[in-house]
């Protein structure tokens, strides 16, 4: 089967070609938004659901919307773990590029540095997530290559 996006033969089903379309389409608004773009987004959006429900029902809905986003990983991760894997490799990326464009020596947390830390972790195991969906543990080369663009995009845009 071709593929309109780019013209090459892509393997997998139609539910995998619909996935990495949109994985593409949450890459590339990621990559123009950059981190920070896209916490003044989330500041915004829960400022405005403080005016509306109040701090104790905005905190709910947050960790409803936290819950939520994490049953769903799991059951996305359960039929695309290629693709989860990756998606986890970029968050761990995006999540130290934020914490790391807003750290000084002076102003240095604690929190701030777990947080570089762990998105080490975050990075380690997205990359694993992606060795284990492939037969005998084969480095799969196409989701590298993506994977490798999509960082620097959201390097140089950081």
């Amino acid at each position: 089967m071709v593929d309109n996006v780019n013209g090459r033969k892509h393997p997998g089903t139609k539910g995998e070609r619909v996935i990495e379309r949109i994985l593409r389409v949450i890459i590339g608004l990621a990559s123009v938004l950059g981190p920070q773009g896209a916490k003044g987004h989330i500041s915004h959006a829960f400022a405005t659901l403080l005016k509306i429900a109040g701090l104790h029902w905005a905190q709910a809905v947050v960790c409803a919307l936290i819950i939520s986003a994490g049953i769903a990983a799991y059951f996305f991760k359960q039929n695309n773990q290629r693709w989860y894997g990756m998606v986890e490799a970029l968050f761990g990326v995006g999540a130290l590029i934020a914490v790391a464009s807003g750290i000084s020596l002076s102003s240095a947390t604690g929190a701030q540095w777990a947080t570089m830390f762990g998105s080490a972790y975050v990075i380690a195991r997205g990359l694993n997530n992606l060795t284990d969906a492939t037969e005998g543990g084969k480095e799969p080369s196409e989701s590298w290559k993506q994977l490798r663009t999509s960082a620097k995009l959201l390097w140089t845009h950081a």
